[in-house]
């Protein structure tokens, strides 16, 4: 069994993002037998940990929008998932400020017993798009709103559509089976949507990229879900959430 970790790193005012990037990478290579991919605009950053276990690159979009008001735009965190090697069984994607605690064998044996039934493992898979769109109508609180509004989901989309049935995940770490046409499917539906986003002045567009992530796996054909609680993620995989936060 091979695992990707992917993560896409982009220097926008400081180097803040690089280095919790930095960080988590090495923490991988030392804890796990498994390969890193990042994905950055400041290749050179990276050079004392590229390896042939861990493979830097620039293929970042060129002219768009790194940030979204004063934020980093999370949307372009797409490009983690472009043009992935088919030799891996899952790809698992973390934001860069989580830290690796551990790795043990019963991480290990997670993805051998558990995720082998499944496609698409994330964290608050409970949040259904159709659910928020229902509240939005009733003028309910909605945790989507400004992206259900800057998406033009109202108008693009039925309510019977199936995409109404998207999962709408906590953004910060995910895990994809690697089948090479829903990957592809998979990365550039969340680009598509990006690229709606970039001729948007919103200042909080950026904000809830777990709308793009849920969207783009129904799209793609990823139906086969598993919610992966803090049991998950910190008990059996080792990750914190915010440990590498610079």
């Amino acid at each position: 069994m091979k695992i990707l970790f992917t993560l896409t790193s982009i220097k926008v005012k400081n180097d803040n993002y690089l280095i919790s990037a930095k960080n988590l990478a090495k923490e991988i290579i030392s804890k796990t037998n498994h390969d890193v991919l990042i994905s950055t605009n400041q290749v050179d950053f990276f050079s004392d940990i590229k390896s042939n276990r861990c493979t830097v690159r620039d293929n970042i979009i060129k002219n768009i929008k790194l940030t979204h008001g004063p934020e980093f735009n999370y949307n372009l965190k797409h490009h983690a998932f472009k043009n992935i090697d088919e030799k891996y069984d899952f790809i698992v994607y973390l934001d860069c400020d989580i830290k690796m605690l551990s790795w043990s064998e019963e991480s290990e044996d997670f993805f051998i017993t558990t995720m082998k039934n499944f496609d698409f493992g994330a964290d608050r898979l409970s949040c259904k798009l159709l659910n928020e769109v229902q509240e939005l109508k009733k003028e309910k609180r909605c945790l989507f709103k400004h992206k259900i509004i800057n998406h033009d989901i109202l108008t693009k989309y039925s309510m019977e559509d199936d995409i109404m049935e998207s999962l709408l995940p906590s953004e910060h770490f995910l895990i994809l089976k690697n089948d090479p046409i829903k990957i592809k499917k998979f990365q550039q539906k969340w680009e598509e949507m990006d690229y709606h986003l970039q001729g948007k002045n919103c200042s909080s567009c950026s904000w809830g990229d777990g709308f793009e992530i849920g969207i783009a796996a129904r799209y793609a054909g990823y139906h086969k879900t598993i919610n992966l609680n803090s049991g998950y993620w910190n008990g059996k995989l080792g990750l914190q959430f915010n440990g590498n936060k610079i």
